[in-house]
């Protein structure tokens, strides 16, 4: 315990890149941004399948943030594609994973949050400079799967969710919106719909304003009557 605290203060200082260790870097950068980012639970799982990713490979647990190479991250990705499988220690308890392999998109939302656990330890100038992670190339990813849904498919799913009034309002936003889902999720009625000028903000009030920020759109009628009941 004694030797991880050193490791973790460590790394909250400035430190050559060949003795800056990646996973304190990595636990550093989940308590001081990764854990507080909407989909935290993501971030989690990407940084702790690197980190037994590190210790089952052979740069090894102490790995330092110079052996971030493309190599390395091409030995990631073909272990995450494979089957594999770990023991690891999170959030006070232990857990076992195992796998039959995932998709490259998968692979490439860890290199994702990898990348900004790197960038955050150059930004907090911890390190002199962090080594570029590349996506993972597109031969490894799925097909885009993304369709127009006939009007006949549209009517079927709002038949189904008639049944569910919770359902029924998230099916309703999303149509008549393009909301993405996770701010669908964090609508509230009360504070995002102007009942007299009619308009909806999008933009949920706890969600930080990013360059993808959600638009305030006029309210079709039909949409109006689920708005005033919700």
């Amino acid at each position: 315990m004694l030797i991880k605290h050193v490791e973790m203060e460590k790394a909250k200082r400035e430190q050559p890149v060949y003795q800056a260790r990646v996973i304190p870097l990595l636990m550093t950068y989940w308590h001081e941004k990764g854990k507080k980012t909407i989909n935290n639970d993501q971030t989690a799982r990407s940084l702790r399948t690197f980190i037994a990713f590190l210790k089952q490979d052979e740069v090894g647990p102490n790995a330092v943030v110079t052996d971030l190479r493309p190599a390395l991250f091409e030995r990631f990705r073909e272990w995450r594609m494979a089957p594999h499988g770990f023991t690891s220690f999170w959030g006070g308890e232990e857990s076992t994973y195992s796998s039959q392999g995932v998709s490259g998109d998968t692979v490439d939302r860890n290199f994702n949050d990898i990348r900004a656990a790197i960038n955050h330890a150059e930004d907090n100038m911890r390190i002199a400079f962090a080594p570029k992670i590349a996506a993972v190339d597109d031969r490894y990813r799925n097909p885009l799967r993304e369709r127009i849904l006939t009007e006949d498919e549209l009517a079927r799913i709002f038949w189904y969710a008639r049944h569910f009034p919770a359902m029924f309002r998230f099916v309703a936003l999303q149509m008549v919106t393009s909301v993405r889902p996770d701010a669908a999720k964090l609508f509230n009625p009360v504070a995002q719909y102007d009942d007299e000028f009619g308009l909806i903000d999008l933009q949920p009030a706890a969600a930080p304003r990013t360059k993808k920020r959600n638009a305030i759109i006029p309210a079709i009628r039909p949409m109006r009557t689920v708005l005033k009941a919700w």
